[in-house]
């Protein structure tokens, strides 16, 4: 009973982490909370419609996660 537990908790945060590549983040206040999987302003505000909430830039677009490569320059 505690692998399923472990394994759905994976699952579950591995799926949040899927939806978090897009430039635009939908803040829905409460309920669901954020959905950064928007890729224009155009498309969050369409998600918001009806639901209320804000569309914000995602900080964390376009970060690198490794570090850039080193290359040599000859002078």
């Amino acid at each position: 009973m505690r692998t399923m537990m472990i394994a759905g908790a994976l699952l579950f945060t591995s799926a949040i982490a899927a939806h978090a590549d897009g430039q635009w983040c939908a803040n829905y206040g409460s309920g669901p909370g954020i959905n950064c999987g928007f890729h224009s302003f155009e498309q969050c505000q369409a998600a918001l419609s009806g639901n209320g909430g804000l569309c914000q830039q995602n900080s964390q677009y376009g970060t690198r996660t490794e570090p850039r490569a080193r290359t040599r320059r000859d002078n």
